[in-house]
Order: structure tokens, then sequence, then C-alpha cells
């Protein structure tokens, strides 16, 4: 596969993930917004039992890992569109070799070869 085609298929993927994710993280704003409305919204706990309270404690804290795991994703896809720009995507972070073309098409966000992964 030429190196060009690679990343232009490469950068096609990343968009495609990029506004994939960017729907996904606005989903999950709107969930988490209406888990924090349900706790507001519980005039008193004193009559909740603690599992109860447990239970929307952890919803809201799954939604919130959720949220943090996809914006770290949308950084790393952001990262790999710039250096595709700049001429320094598919290049090893470490050792500077080239990026076999297999693993780019696995993990079009990969910073590194095999060797240093």
């Amino acid at each position: 596969m030429i190196r060009e085609e690679l990343f232009i298929q490469a950068k096609q993927l990343l968009r495609d993930r990029k506004e994939k994710l960017q729907k996904l993280l606005s989903q999950q704003a709107s969930i988490n917004d209406m888990h924090q409305e349900q706790v507001d919204n519980e005039l008193s706990n004193y009559d909740n039992h603690p599992a109860d309270q447990g239970s929307n404690l952890f919803e809201i804290e799954k939604d919130l890992a959720l949220q943090g795991h996809m914006q770290e994703e949308l950084k790393e896809v952001n990262e790999a569109l710039l250096a595709i720009d700049s001429g320094s995507y598919g290049n090893c972070r470490v050792c500077g070799t080239e990026i076999h073309h297999k693993r780019l098409m696995a993990i079009p966000t990969t910073k590194y070869c095999m060797d240093h992964a």
C-alpha cells in the first residue's frame, strides 16, 4: 500500500471516529444532566434506602468515567489528525521508524511501532 493512500484512509477513519465521538459526548452530556436533575429533584434523602443512593451514585460515576474515556480518545484522534497534516503521522515517536501500515489501519491513533508499544 502506498503511504499516501494509507494516510488518506487513516484520515477518513479518524474523521469518522471524531464525528462519532462528538455525538456520543453530546449524548453523554444529556445523560449526565438527566442524572443530576434526578438527584436535584429528590426532596429528601432521608427516606431513601442507602442502596438506592448507592445505585444513583454508581450510575453518575460510571457515566463520568465513560465521558472521560471518550474525551481522551477524542484528544488522541485530534492529535493523529494534526500529525497527518504536519507530516509526522505514521512514524514512531521513540525511534522514528515508519509504523507498519497494518498497525496504522488497526489503531489509527497509534504513536508507536510494535517494538515500542
